[in-house]
C-alpha cells in the first residue's frame, strides 16, 4: 500500500531510527549495541584450541574443538556436519585453532582462526553455532556462520527466540577500495538460513581502516519486492530486488531537515531483456541528484549515475537505458524515470 512507502519516506526525513550518529571503533561493539545478544562480552573465554574445563549452566563440562570436530561433554559433533552459510566453505585444514569460546544456556559459540591468515585474510573468523537443547539425547545442531568481520556476539534472539545473525558484505562507491560495509540480517528458520530483508549500511571514517565506522541507516534499503509492488505500478518481468528510497539533500549524521526531491532507486534481476525494446516514455530527461550513486548497486550501474550526477541526462543517448514511466498505486499520480539493463541486471531510477 501506499502507505508503507509514504512511511517509508517519514522515517527518512524525520525519524531517528533511520539515520544514526553511532560510530563504532570495531564490530564487536557494534555487535554489542544489538538488543537480545545470546552471548555477553563477559562469558568470553580464550581457549586456542585447548580443551575447555569447567560448570556451566550445570550442563557444560567439557568442550573440545579441532579441525574435524566438537566435543561437548564426550559427544562429538563432526565440522563436515554443519549446516553452511550459503557462500562460506567448510573448514578442513589442520591449521584451524579455536580462539574464543562463548556460553549460553541452551547454545555454544566458537571463534576459530588460522594463525598463518595474513592481509584482508585476517578479517574473516570461522563462527561455529552450537544449538544444545536437546544435549542430553546427543541431537545437537551445529551452524557455521558468516566469517566476514564475524563475531559470536552478533548472534541474537528475536522477540519470538528466533536466531538472527548478520552477513557483513563490503560497500564499493568507486574503485576497488571498499568505502564500507552492510550488515544484512539473516535468521535461522527450521534448520536454514533465511533473510529477514532488513539491512544496515555503515561507511567507513577511514577507508584504510575497515575496523572504525558510522552506521548511516537501518530502514531505507529492503529487499521486500512485494511492498514495492503494492505501492508503485511496475509493469516489468523482474525477480529479486534491492530498493532504496532516499531525500536529496541527505543529512547523515543527525535527523534531517526538509528534502528538495525524494528519489526511488532500485535493481532487479531480470531472466530476459526482450521486454527492453518495447519500452516507451514521453519523457527523455531526467535529473540525477548527487546521492544517486548508492554504494549498494552493481558497479556499472553506479558509476553511470556518478557520472551523471547533478545533470539532467538525456535517457536516449545512453544505449542499455530507456525512459520508464509509470504511476503510484493508490493516487494514480505519474512519475517519469528510466531503465537500464547489463546483462541480467535492470536498474530502475525514478524521481517521486
Amino acid at each position: 500500500m501506499i502507505k508503507k512507502l509514504y512511511l517509508c519516506l517519514t522515517l527518512l526525513l524525520f525519524a531517528n531510527s533511520s539515520i544514526a550518529i553511532n560510530i563504532y571503533d570495531d564490530y564487536e561493539s557494534y555487535y554489542q549495541s544489538l538488543q537480545n545478544s545470546i552471548f555477553k562480552i563477559q562469558n568470553k573465554q580464550e581457549i586456542k584450541n585447548l580443551p575447555w574445563e569447567g560448570d556451566a549452566f550445570k550442563k557444560y563440562k567439557t568442550i573440545v574443538f579441532n579441525h574435524q570436530f566438537i566435543a561437548i561433554n564426550g559427544k562429538r559433533i563432526p565440522l563436515k556436519n554443519a549446516k553452511i552459510f550459503k557462500g562460506e566453505i567448510p573448514d578442513t585444514d589442520s591449521s584451524i585453532i579455536g580462539d574464543y569460546l562463548f556460553l549460553a544456556k541452551n547454545h555454544i559459540c566458537i571463534e576459530a582462526i588460522y594463525p598463518s591468515a595474513s592481509g584482508s585474510s585476517v578479517r574473516h573468523k570461522s563462527i561455529y553455532l552450537i544449538d544444545t537443547k536437546k544435549i542430553a539425547a546427543n541431537k545437537m545442531t551445529l551452524y557455521k556462520l558468516p566469517s566476514l568481520f564475524g563475531s559470536c556476539l552478533g548472534v541474537r534472539f528475536s522477540n519470538k527466540d528466533e536466531i538472527y545473525l548478520d552477513k557483513v558484505s563490503y560497500l564499493y562507491d568507486s574503485g576497488d577500495q571498499p568505502s564500507g560495509v552492510v550488515f544484512e540480517e539473516n535468521k535461522i528458520k527450521m534448520g536454514k538460513f533465511v533473510s529477514s530483508n532488513k539491512k544496515v549500511t555503515a561507511k567507513f571514517l577511514d577507508t584504510e581502516n575497515v575496523y572504525r565506522f558510522e552506521i548511516h541507516s537501518n530502514t531505507s534499503i529492503t529487499n521486500d519486492i512485494s511492498e514495492l509492488r503494492q505501492s508503485i505500478n511496475i509493469n516489468l518481468p523482474i525477480e529479486e530486488s534491492t530498493w532504496e528510497i532516499f531525500g536529496t539533500p541527505e543529512d547523515t549524521r543527525g535527523v534531517p531537515g526538509p528534502t528538495d526531491y525524494t528519489t526511488l532507486l532500485a535493481e532487479f534481476k531480470i531472466k530476459n531483456t526482450d521486454f527492453f525494446n518495447a519500452l516507451q516514455s514521453s519523457s527523455s530527461k531526467v535529473g540525477i541528484v548527487p546521492e544517486a550513486a548508492r554504494p549498494w548497486l552493481s558497479e556499472s550501474f553506479r558509476m553511470m549515475l556518478d557520472k551523471h550526477k547533478n545533470s539532467a541526462l538525456d535517457v536516449n543517448k545512453l544505449h542499455f537505458c530507456k525512459p520508464y514511466s509509470t504511476s503510484v498505486k493508490e493516487s494514480g499520480r505519474l512519475v517519469n524515470g528510466f531503465v537500464c539493463v547489463n546483462d541480467n541486471h535492470l536498474m530502475l531510477y525514478l524521481p517521486l
